[in-house]
């Protein structure tokens, strides 16, 4: 087995080569649209259930994309206003919004494509 060896400035092609494989098992779907706009993501977003802190079990009060809590204490520490995509998953808006331009309009713990449930 031959090492792999790390050389400054070739961070990008050794991380491809040492986990490229992964790729492969990123997103169930092949066919994902490309990024949404912001203005189609807030539309989305805007259009999804709003969800209240106390009304969300305990053990899925903090947004999975930031790790805040929706009923944190600290305005700081805290992840505002959480909506429900139509696959059942919990995020804070703003990260859902950030999420869905930056990335990709995947659901970020289930891979459902979100362009496909406005569709739908």
């Amino acid at each position: 087995m031959s090492a792999i060896t790390f050389t400054p400035g070739d961070i990008a092609t050794s991380f491809d080569a040492l986990f490229g494989w992964l790729y492969e098992f990123d997103a169930p779907n092949t066919n994902v649209t490309s990024r949404m706009s912001e203005e189609e993501a807030k539309h989305f977003v805007n259009n999804l259930e709003q969800m209240h802190a106390p009304s969300i079990p305990k053990e899925n009060r903090k947004c999975p994309i930031c790790w805040s809590r929706y009923d944190g204490e600290d305005e700081a520490e805290r992840c505002n206003n959480p909506v429900k995509t139509p696959c059942g998953h919990i995020y804070g808006r703003h990260c859902l919004i950030q999420s869905l331009v930056g990335i990709e309009p995947l659901c970020p713990v289930c891979r459902q494509d979100m362009c496909e449930m406005i569709i739908s």
